[in-house]
């Protein structure tokens, strides 16, 4: 019997298998964000090309306007995220672009984007009521150019 009192040779596995989940979790939760923080700024950066080519389109008016959605839309399409429905229902990826009149006025483009929540399922099994996605509006304003 005092042999088997100080058999330790089975504590590290114990051990392993109580922190191993929690470990998991924490790496997991880390990577979800650092992907939710990837799409934002895909995002950004798509609203900010669609502003940018509107902004310098010489036309002005709808056809400025369809030059920044294309831009936008091209970036995206570059990216590999395609327009699309969230879970929640949401529209992601859609581009939309506004030139408030010619030279000097108002570009205004939003971005609609979304991520799905890897521990969507997860979080409903532990009586959260969410859809499981990150989703978000991302609008940038520069002026029109001209000379």
């Amino acid at each position: 019997m005092p042999r088997l009192r100080n058999d330790r040779g089975s504590a590290g596995l114990v051990e392993f298998a109580l922190v191993a989940p929690v470990l998991l979790l924490i790496v997991l939760g880390g990577i979800n964000v650092a992907l939710v923080q990837h799409a934002r700024e895909l995002a950004t950066v798509a609203a900010a090309e669609a502003a940018r080519a509107a902004a310098v389109s010489w036309e002005g008016g709808t056809t400025a306007e369809l030059a920044g959605v294309a831009a936008g839309r091209n970036f995206l399409n570059g990216a590999g995220l395609a327009a699309g429905v969230c879970p929640g229902g949401s529209g992601f990826g859609t581009v939309d672009v506004d030139v408030a009149g010619g030279v000097g006025s108002d570009v205004t483009a939003e971005v609609d984007w979304c991520y799905v929540n890897l521990f969507g399922g997860l979080l409903t099994l532990l009586g959260a009521q969410s859809t499981g996605a990150f989703d978000g509006t991302i609008t940038m304003t520069v002026r029109k150019e001209g000379w």
